[in-house]
């Protein structure tokens, strides 16, 4: 699979996101988000929107990960 590390801020441009998910499909390989500094409060609503987004919409998986221990 391909995994494409986003994080709330700095922001990761959507086109971009779109295009390596595309690009992963067409090669038949499972695209994946990888959400960094999930430990952040105003995460959340980030991780919601590409929830709503990426996967009700499109079914990618979304794995939320942050360097400090919760």
């Amino acid at each position: 699979g391909v995994g494409i590390v986003v994080a709330e801020k700095p922001p990761v441009p959507r086109l971009f996101m779109d295009q390596v998910i595309m690009s992963a499909r067409k090669e038949n390989i499972t695209p994946f988000i990888v959400v960094n500094k999930c430990d952040l409060k105003e995460t959340s609503g980030f991780v919601e929107e590409l929830r709503k987004t990426y996967t009700s919409e499109a079914a990618i998986p979304i794995l939320l990960v942050s360097a400090r221990a919760k």
